[in-house]
């Protein structure tokens, strides 16, 4: 990727960029959710051969692998729940409920927590034991979140959220406005929301709102 293109890239909310279903891999496999058959599919990355079609819960979005493997973890938006997929044997292992409008997961390094978002206003970050498979904490954030990622060496898990600042507005194709984009930091060990990140998406671009730089970084009390 050419620096130009690296540059642009980072400049977009992480949100913008994992907007839509994804896929993951856990070599030598891949994982892909089908919003529309409500299933995961298996690929063999070495032969790019579907190997295992898996149904899950209703309109599976985001899927997640811890970096051991072992599981997947799907995020179903329309049940509000998360399938925890059995690698080996490619069986739905257990459900969660977890929420409403579920739709983006994160797994920490070691396997010991799932972090599913809930695109609902306010949005919530669900915190579940990998172990137990229960939901030990729920996370407040803003409004309609859609993608989440975690920082291990810093404790910190970032939630992007729309509509955020002052009036709604919708997200479409508008040249001249399209929405107000936030993203909420949270703290893993205390699960306290420590900070937020603010973007106004405009004229097919978008700049942050306030600062030097045009950034704006707050921190709650």
């Amino acid at each position: 990727m050419s620096s130009m293109i690296s540059a642009r890239l980072a400049k977009w909310p992480l949100g913008l960029l994992l907007a839509c279903p994804v896929a993951v891999m856990a070599a030598p496999f891949a994982y892909v959710t089908n919003s529309e058959d409500n299933t995961v599919s298996v690929i063999d990355t070495a032969t790019n051969a579907v190997t295992a079609t898996i149904p899950v819960g209703h309109g599976p979005f985001g899927v997640a692998v811890p970096p051991s493997g072992g599981r997947a973890y799907v995020a179903n938006f329309t049940d509000g729940t998360l399938s925890v997929i059995d690698t080996a044997a490619n069986t739905v292992a257990a459900t969660v409920s977890v929420g409403t409008a579920t739709n983006a997961v994160a797994v920490n390094p070691d396997g010991t927590r799932v972090y599913v978002v809930n695109s609902t206003d306010p949005g919530t970050v669900a915190v579940i034991d990998a172990v137990t498979f229960v939901v030990i904490a729920t996370v407040t954030v803003g409004r309609q979140p859609h993608a989440i990622a975690l920082d291990p060496l810093r404790g910190r898990t970032y939630v992007t959220n729309s509509y955020e600042l002052g009036e709604r507005r919708p997200c479409n194709l508008d040249p001249i406005l399209l929405c107000d984009v936030t993203m909420s930091v949270f703290d893993t060990t205390s699960n306290a929301v420590v900070g937020r990140w603010s973007w106004e998406i405009i004229s097919k671009g978008w700049r942050s709102t306030r600062g030097a730089a045009r950034r704006m970084w707050r921190m709650c009390p």
